[in-house]
């Protein structure tokens, strides 16, 4: 019996991907992404066995409104060096239609690979999706020798977004609106995007009637991994009485999960 080589193919997206969990990765991070094990090649035996290989990547939308599609190819070399990665290419997959990534589609998304394209598919879409792979390899002849189906998940989010005040910068006075307007950075060094959340701004030096200190809250909208906003703080003085001391906070709530919970405060000081 002819004992058939290893088939090390595509696995790519696999789930009806329906689950909260995936609804609000697509929402934290600009889609769901799903990754293939890709193989298309006539090996000559000296990295993979003599034969032919071949992936075809069904993708079918279960859902009841169209999904937009963006599909790169990341080439893995040899040697423990990083291929390059393609330029994406979109599609657009109304309600129960389906279609196909196959090797010449690969290739082309691949230009300049050579006979060997070994890599990973990565497809990014803006709803769930059902995506099987087809793996099959003939021999030196052109005979059937194997055939594999395989279903994968989302990839799944990792990490967590991390928040922190980068600076605050030196407070500015508003003459029309008689207010001190004080700017401060809010960072993500996280390696996860960021919701909404709210900062604070406390002068401590400076008591209200309640005896609680002026403060001021803003939204920071949105910030992705690695992304830095600006914010602005208002309050009714000139917070320079003489000096400065001032405290933000970023998501001063705590409200989300962070990788670091005690790096969300920095102090501003500065003599008047």
């Amino acid at each position: 019996m002819l004992r058939t080589a290893v088939l090390i193919t595509v696995a790519l997206i696999a789930s009806v991907a329906t689950s909260p969990l995936v609804q609000a990765q697509a929402g934290r991070q600009g889609g769901i992404v799903y990754d293939v094990k890709v193989i298309c090649a006539k090996a000559q035996g000296r990295l993979l066995a003599p034969g032919m290989y071949w992936t075809a990547i069904n993708v079918l939308n279960p859902g009841r409104e169209s999904v937009k599609l963006e599909t790169r190819v990341a080439v893995a070399l040899p040697g423990f060096t990083m291929g390059p990665v393609s330029a994406p290419v979109g599609a657009e997959l109304r309600p129960n239609r389906a279609l196909e990534i196959d090797c010449p589609t690969l290739r082309k998304m691949a230009e300049g690979v050579g006979d060997v394209l070994k890599g990973f598919a990565m497809i990014r879409s803006t709803g769930p999706l059902r995506i099987v792979a087809v793996y099959t390899q003939s021999d030196t002849e052109g005979k059937a020798v194997s055939i594999d189906v395989e279903r994968v998940g989302p990839r799944p989010a990792a990490g967590c977004p991390d928040l922190i005040v980068q600076r605050i910068e030196r407070p500015s006075w508003d003459a029309a609106n008689h207010q001190s307007v004080i700017r401060a950075a809010i960072a993500n060094i996280g390696s996860v995007d960021a919701p909404s959340t709210l900062a604070r701004l406390i002068d401590p030096s400076t008591t209200q009637p309640t005896g609680a200190p002026y403060n001021d809250v803003v939204p920071t909208g949105p910030i992705p991994a690695g992304g830095v906003v600006t914010v602005a703080f208002h309050l009714p003085y000139w917070v320079y009485n003489p000096d400065a001391d001032l405290e933000v906070t970023a998501d001063y709530k705590g409200t989300l999960e962070e990788c670091n919970e005690r790096n969300n405060k920095a102090k501003f000081h500065e003599l008047g």
